[in-house]
């Protein structure tokens, strides 16, 4: 049975510059970049609507990012988050000044079934760090949430190694989330 995976994700405006597809250069080079960018409740509609729900003739999906101002970026993420999901979370560099990935880590918790997650992180991620923020989102989290009175799935935070091998055992941990057979 083929797993595709369909990939979208939240882009601020310091990333933006460096993200952005062939016909957002095109716009970037006149000047419209901004056009791409969502700025209230209605462009994110507008852009969530124009997400591509359908895969190529290949059968992937395309890349698709949403570009958020800072303002704008903590709605967007519920509307990606949407349906049956799982989540790859890249925590490479993660630190004490990454706020907004505290924010997603909290949504996730309290709105996501955390064995659906699976968390990346390697030698430049602060780990105390970031046991301490999963400890307290966990212990935060409202009885409506999927995780509320069960245990931590450890399996969620896989350690990334460099390497040929380390990519092929990530797609394979990836695959098993995605099937919810994490633990197998």
């Amino acid at each position: 049975m083929a797993t595709y995976w369909q990939y979208s994700d939240v882009t601020g405006p310091d990333v933006a510059g460096s993200t952005v597809q062939p016909h957002q250069f095109l716009d970037y080079l006149s000047g419209r970049l901004h056009t791409h960018f969502i700025n209230d409740a209605r462009s994110l509609a507008h852009r969530t609507q124009a997400l591509e729900q359908t895969r190529d003739p290949d059968g992937r999906y395309r890349v698709q990012g949403l570009f958020c101002r800072a303002h704008s970026w903590p709605a967007a993420l519920p509307e990606l988050l949407r349906g049956d999901n799982t989540v790859l979370m890249d925590l490479r560099s993660f630190s004490p000044t990454n706020a907004g990935y505290v924010h997603e880590l909290q949504f996730l918790i309290e709105h996501i079934e955390f064995g659906r997650c699976l968390l990346v992180v390697d030698s430049t991620t602060d780990i105390a760090f970031l046991d301490s923020t999963l400890a307290a989102a966990w212990t935060r989290q409202g009885p409506s949430s999927p995780n509320y009175n069960n245990r931590f799935p450890t399996t969620s935070v896989y350690s990334l190694l460099a390497g040929k091998v380390a990519l092929t055992d990530l797609l394979t941990r990836m695959f098993k989330v995605t099937q919810g057979r994490v633990n197998q």
